[in-house]
């Protein structure tokens, strides 16, 4: 069988598309941050009249701005890998833990009374 769609009112086929969703506005959010960030680091590196800084701020704000295109592009990898391997869930697994859980607050419900 397939995995058990309707668990406790939560709908797993929701759930999962809305955090497809998810990943993939944190992938397109990374890309823009990462090509903004860069973009405005280069035109630091080159002393654009376009983005005037000063001399003695230039080191520390190429680093910062190249830190931060960095750590989106980071975020990016993290989100594609994760987007990747969601597919390779096993809904067997799924279904025993849910049948796990199911049992457990049975028993906890009883031991309660």
């Amino acid at each position: 069988g397939g995995i058990n769609a309707e668990y406790r009112g939560i709908n797993f086929f929701v759930l999962t598309q809305t955090m497809g969703f998810a990943a993939d506005y944190c992938m397109v959010l990374s890309v823009l941050g990462f090509l903004f960030l860069a973009f405005l680091g280069i035109l630091v590196a080159q002393n654009s009249e376009t983005l005037p800084v000063k001399p003695k701020n230039r080191t520390s704000s190429l680093v910062a701005l190249f830190v931060s295109a960095f750590l989106y592009a980071v975020c990016f990898g993290i989100t594609y890998y994760f987007k990747r391997n969601a597919g390779n869930a096993r809904p067997e697994e799924l279904n025993t833990w849910l049948e796990r859980n199911k049992e457990r607050r049975g028993r906890d419900a009883v031991e309660l009374r």
